[in-house]
């Protein structure tokens, strides 16, 4: 794909990335997080959707989201990500980054550093920075606010990094259905992104 097809197929789908960084950085803040409901519909097409424009493959499904948050959603968040479980995954990019594996770390001193350069200052606890939700947050406001260069690098160095070590993650987990279809969804989604970002 030559350079002034992506830079179209950015300009097109401007409004669909941003609205699919946005549906990803509320799933993973957890299945109560307000707003969620509005944010679903078409979401899995808007990923085939950008799959196709890119000539990529289209996530492989099974089992289903529920219309709304559930209980049964809420144990499997609590199983993977709150420490409850088997396997505890983790959403914090020092952990994948850090030779120790550990919050806090070089990573959340790197994505702090680019939040203040795009004068953005997420909400909550600022050691939670560089968690998946915090990043695709900021991936969307990124892609809205037209700024390719900066949201090349911090998509392509920081956001899709994570994304697909936090999908990775999932997939070694216990199986837990409905996570694990949103992060294959993630994931296709976060490859196309580094083909579109390339």
């Amino acid at each position: 794909m030559q350079g002034g097809d992506r830079k179209e197929i950015r300009a097109g789908l401007k409004s669909t990335r941003a609205r699919l960084y946005e549906f990803f950085s509320v799933f993973f803040r957890g299945p109560r997080s307000a707003g969620l409901l509005a944010l679903w519909p078409g979401v899995e097409e808007s990923v085939a959707a950008l799959c196709a424009a890119l000539g990529s493959e289209p996530p492989e499904l099974s089992g289903t989201l529920p219309p709304e948050p559930d209980e049964e959603l809420e144990r499997e968040f609590a199983r993977l990500f709150y420490g409850v479980g088997r396997c505890t995954v983790a959403l914090s990019e020092s952990v994948y980054t850090s030779r120790e594996a550990i919050l806090c770390q070089g990573a959340l001193r790197e994505v702090s550093r680019i939040y203040d350069e795009a004068g953005v200052r997420p909400a909550g606890d600022l050691r939670e920075a560089d968690t998946l939700p915090f990043e695709l947050a900021f991936a969307a406001r990124l892609v809205e606010a037209e700024r390719p260069e900066l949201e090349r690098t911090f998509i392509t160095e920081h956001a899709a990094p994570l994304g697909l070590s936090v999908c990775a993650e999932i997939e070694k987990a216990p199986p837990e259905p409905r996570t694990r279809r949103a992060a294959r969804l993630l994931r296709a989604f976060l490859k196309a992104e580094r083909d579109l970002l390339a």
